[in-house]
């Protein structure tokens, strides 16, 4: 993978952080540079920098073409690093300082939060983490409950969400095709969002993770789209429309559904399975797919893994062959059984990215008169909007990682079997 020097020269801003990625923007440029977090000073990142890139263009890029824009990599010298460090050290939420960015180099995106031709007035960016859309009951350990609804009872248990405003979206009715269904879901992401959902004014994040109803967003929403409620039913007709559609999608003015319930978390309740079919090729459907390629549970992955350990293959051979694109498999040296091994845990990690990445919609109000622009339009309440949908985070995981997942599922039921003896 190529690397290029990257000039910071224009300046940048803070643009948020997960567990392992710190992101800033490149002011003017319109480029996010996303920056691998660890705890420790001296360890190098290049090799996973470069696995990420690889993967996201060689292996997910062909599977959500429409979506996935191709990632490259750049170095800093240490004055720059040092710099970054300094300028975002007082914008990052303490719960995150305990990894820092340490390794001069960051994976180079588009900044989704603009668009590429500018419309006629501010951008607004949603994104959306929107978790495993269906059932897999041999991969789960809770008969009645998605692996996100339990893990809701564990983060409570761990002081990570309030006792009394638990998250009541539940991933299965996002993906379920049914709108009412699909727009309580968003609905219950905008309560509480957690690290779910974030809504971008020109690059400015307009909420904190605990809600996302405050003045400055509320008001930002209605003068956008005439309704701060109307923001679950713009974002199901985007999420469902195809990527080759032509036509506006219409979105209805009417307010959105009724409020959500103050249903207790500690009370027992069951994700609902049923469900419609989702338009073909629309962009929750694309990551459905992708999702459902897998057969294996984490449990059986780790066996498949062990497997192929013990017939002599080592950890880090079999990393890189999960995470190159096809035409590789057939440069190996291995039986056709161990071939169908590694394909297996290919698919098993292509199902586990697609579980964690983020959708991002930009939008921007515009005319069609304007010339002609790159994008899908929705048309609401006289107004036409054009709008382009993103994938990001699209890590490959590391097989090493398999069995912390199956003793994270265990930890998950731990917390929720003793939340039904606290009063």
């Amino acid at each position: 993978m190529k690397i290029g020097r990257m000039d910071l020269s224009g300046g940048l801003t803070y643009r948020g952080e997960g567990n392992a990625n710190l992101v800033v923007s490149l002011t003017g440029s319109r480029t996010i540079l996303r920056f691998p977090k660890s705890k420790f000073i001296d360890k190098s990142q290049h090799e996973k920098l470069d696995t990420i890139a690889r993967y996201v263009n060689e292996v997910i890029r062909p599977e959500l073409l429409e979506y996935v824009d191709p990632v490259s990599l750049t170095t800093l010298d240490w004055h720059q690093l040092e710099a970054i460090r300094t300028l975002v050290h007082p914008y990052r939420p303490q719960n995150r300082l305990a990894k820092d960015i340490f390794y001069p180099a960051a994976l180079v995106l588009p900044d989704y939060s603009f668009m590429a031709e500018p419309g006629l007035g501010p951008v607004m960016s949603v994104e959306i983490k929107p978790k495993l859309g269906f059932l897999f009951p041999a991969n789960m350990v809770h008969p009645t409950l998605c692996n996100y609804c339990l893990k809701q009872y564990y983060k409570r248990h761990i002081g990570l969400v309030s006792v009394t405003s638990p998250s009541q979206y539940c991933p299965l009715d996002l993906y379920s095709g049914d709108q009412a269904r699909m727009k309580q879901a968003l609905k219950a992401l905008l309560v509480s969002p957690q690290n779910n959902l974030r809504i971008f004014k020109d690059g400015e994040l307009l909420h904190t993770e605990e809600t996302v109803y405050n003045p400055l967003c509320d008001q930002f929403l209605h003068s956008m789209l005439g309704n701060d409620d109307l923001l679950p039913e713009v974002l199901v007709q985007a999420l469902t429309v195809s990527p080759s559609s032509t036509t506006p999608a219409a979105v209805s003015s009417s307010p959105c559904s009724p409020a959500l319930s103050s249903q207790p978390i500690s009370s027992v309740r069951q994700c609902n399975k049923s469900g419609h079919q989702l338009p073909q090729n629309c962009i929750l459907s694309s990551v459905l797919g992708l999702q459902k390629r897998n057969i294996l549970p984490d449990c059986e992955a780790q066996v498949v893994l062990n497997s192929l350990l013990a017939d002599g293959c080592d950890l880090a051979s079999l990393q890189s062959l999960v995470t190159r694109g096809g035409a590789c498999m057939d440069k190996v040296q291995l039986t056709r059984s161990q071939l169908e091994k590694v394909k297996m845990l290919k698919d098993y990690l292509l199902s586990v990215t697609a579980k964690d990445l983020s959708v991002i919609l930009t939008m921007v109000e515009d005319s069609p008169h304007t010339g002609s622009k790159a994008g899908q339009w929705l048309k609401l309440k006289g107004k036409l909007f054009r709008f382009k949908w993103s994938i990001v985070d699209l890590d490959p995981k590391n097989l090493h990682r398999i069995s912390k997942y199956v003793d994270q599922k265990q930890m998950w039921l731990q917390a929720f079997e003793e939340s039904k003896t606290v009063p």
